[in-house]
């Protein structure tokens, strides 16, 4: 009987925590519905699960069984209604890394003779979760709507391989694919770099590196810095929508990139990881007064370039010399002329918002020229779900259409 009555309590209790999230409120400009709130929520989870696990000494990254549920769940929440599928996928193995091809077939099955474009995506997940597995959902529908072939690397994951290991290997990739261009019969003059989150970090940082090579960079919701973490947008959604965009969640994902294993999350988010002098040194590229242009109208706050004497010395010695490594932080490079054209996805409701337009506005004041894309509805990873069919979302179609329509008008 007593058992009886404990299910009885936890059923209740779970129907109210679900009645909850069901009907809690969201900001007006997203678009409300009921799949959203379960996305957010079952994100929520996870991640209370993944932070737990490391309060105990638990890290959940190093398990293969949980790198497996994430993508399959990734994998199915991107997928889409119909079969959108194409059937020529295969795999390759480049210097030992592991790269998912999306090639588009004509209709009568043959592949097309003369050279596609080609792009060399990166996926997101922190620089520690995922694989293009997880994304293929996602990648099979751009490929198949813009006639490119689409490389998705599988480069190594911290915290066993931290930074820059994720690096050297996108990187590895795109040298090689520029190499072998006639082999994989692309078009080594529109080739592409791009990636969402971390794997916009790492599109920016290739990018950079090979600048003569590259045709476009396209960066989606890209982490770019690691010096502010209280820019106007990560105190703007700082548990807003906890699931998709979460302060804690990016910086334990630049901690395990960054190979630092005691977790001092508190350091981080009051900014005393860094050190006064590298501060100074680095700030004018984060400080939105300089620029977060006003007519965008995402936010009412402003970058604090106030000093705190309380750094956590050191941490701030360790991470300086990570910081000043524009790999790591492609936006805190002094110098970014002769960078390749850039499209720059961002959304409002991402604690990574500014960084992106800072960086952007940084290229275009550079002589770069960007095409900027602001979805005031949008919110950290909408962008995969474009192709959905449960959590597909109108801003994601919006985004995808716009980035497909500019890519036509781009590549002959």
């Amino acid at each position: 009987m007593f058992g009886l009555s404990l299910q009885l309590l936890f059923i209740l209790l779970l129907g109210y925590h679900l009645h909850n999230v069901l009907n809690r409120p969201l900001p007006n400009d997203i678009e409300d519905t009921t799949s959203f709130r379960l996305l957010d929520e079952s994100l929520n989870i996870a991640d209370y699960l993944i932070s737990k696990g490391f309060q105990y000494g638990v890290n959940l990254a190093a398990y293969p069984i949980a790198h497996y549920f994430a993508d399959t769940a990734l994998y199915l929440f991107t997928s889409p209604k119909w079969n959108d599928r194409i059937s020529n996928v295969s795999e390759l193995k480049i210097f030992n890394i592991r790269v998912k091809v999306f090639r588009v077939l004509k209709k009568d099955g043959f592949t097309k003779e003369r050279p596609l474009p080609a792009m060399v995506y990166f996926h997101g997940g922190g620089w520690t979760w995922f694989s293009p597995d997880a994304y293929r959902n996602y990648l099979t529908s751009l490929a198949n709507r813009t006639q490119i072939t689409i490389f998705a690397v599988d480069y190594r994951k911290s915290p066993e391989h931290p930074f820059p290991a994720a690096y050297h290997d996108c990187l590895k990739v795109t040298k090689y694919i520029v190499m072998n261009a006639h082999t994989l019969n692309v078009n080594s003059s529109l080739l592409m770099v791009a990636g969402d989150g971390a794997g916009g970090n790492l599109a920016a940082a290739v990018a950079r590196k090979m600048a003569s090579a590259i045709f476009l960079q396209i960066l989606i919701n890209p982490a770019l810095q690691s010096l502010d973490f209280r820019t106007p947008s990560y105190l703007d959604n700082y548990r807003i929508l906890a699931g998709m965009t979460s302060s804690e969640r990016n910086i334990r994902h630049w901690q395990l990139y960054g190979n630092l294993t005691s977790f001092d999350q508190s350091t981080f988010l009051s900014n005393r990881h860094v050190l006064p002098d590298t501060k100074q040194r680095y700030f004018q590229y984060v400080d939105s007064r300089n620029h977060l242009p006003q007519h965008l109208d995402v936010t009412s706050r402003e970058s604090d370039p106030k000093f705190d004497i309380r750094v956590n010395q050191p941490i701030g010695q360790y991470w300086q010399h990570l910081l000043s490594d524009d790999r790591f932080s492609p936006s805190l490079a002094h110098n970014v002329t002769g960078l390749p054209n850039a499209y720059v996805v961002t959304s409002q409701f991402d604690v990574l918002r500014d960084e992106a337009i800072m960086y952007a506005d940084r290229l275009l004041k550079s002589d770069v020229k960007i095409r900027l894309k602001h979805y005031p509805e949008a919110f950290h990873g909408f962008f995969l779900f474009s192709s959905s069919w449960v959590f597909q979302t109108k801003v994601s179609q919006q985004a995808l259409n716009d980035l497909i329509t500019f890519l036509q008008m781009h590549i002959k």
